[in-house]
């Protein structure tokens, strides 16, 4: 089986898919205050890229954004999973919760709870056992600015 990989992203907070990282049946969460021009975030992918789960919340740096992995990596094995129904769109998602609050989300909206359900226990045994796809010393990767090979590990500008 192919380790799964945290993959850091980042790009402008006047960028309209800020508005869209938390899926809209997970879309009561509160939102953290981001400073600066650039959003940070992380997608935990599957060995085949496949998104598993993403962070909770965007974040304002680089550094914050590993910080939030590395708690999500931790946290994840004693975490309590929510799943929840878009009243809306009638549609499920899940969201990881630790004391602190949330750690992570689905990436997607599903159309049967027990595909959300799976999807939540797919990302819990995949969380502690990946590794960062970002060069050391590089910056996260532009979601507009860079295009990734997780096959070979490389990134292409």
């Amino acid at each position: 089986m192919a380790t799964p990989r945290v993959l850091l992203l980042t790009g402008a907070i006047d960028d309209p898919r800020v508005l869209s990282w938390v899926p809209l049946s997970l879309s009561t969460e509160p939102r953290a205050e981001l400073t600066g021009s650039t959003w940070f975030a992380w997608r935990l992918l599957s060995g085949n890229n496949r998104e598993l789960g993403r962070s909770a919340q965007l974040m304002s740096s680089q550094d914050d954004s590993l910080a939030d992995v590395e708690r999500a990596m931790t946290a994840i094995a004693t975490a309590t999973i929510e799943t929840r129904r878009s009243a809306s769109y009638g549609t499920y998602g899940w969201i990881a919760r630790d004391l602190r609050g949330p750690i992570a989300l689905s990436g997607k909206a599903f159309a049967r709870l027990r595909d959300a359900e799976n999807a939540a226990a797919q990302f819990i045994e995949a969380m502690p056992l990946a590794t960062v796809a970002t060069l050391a010393g590089a910056p996260a990767l532009s979601i507009s600015d860079a295009a990734v090979d997780l096959r070979l590990g490389t990134v292409r500008a």
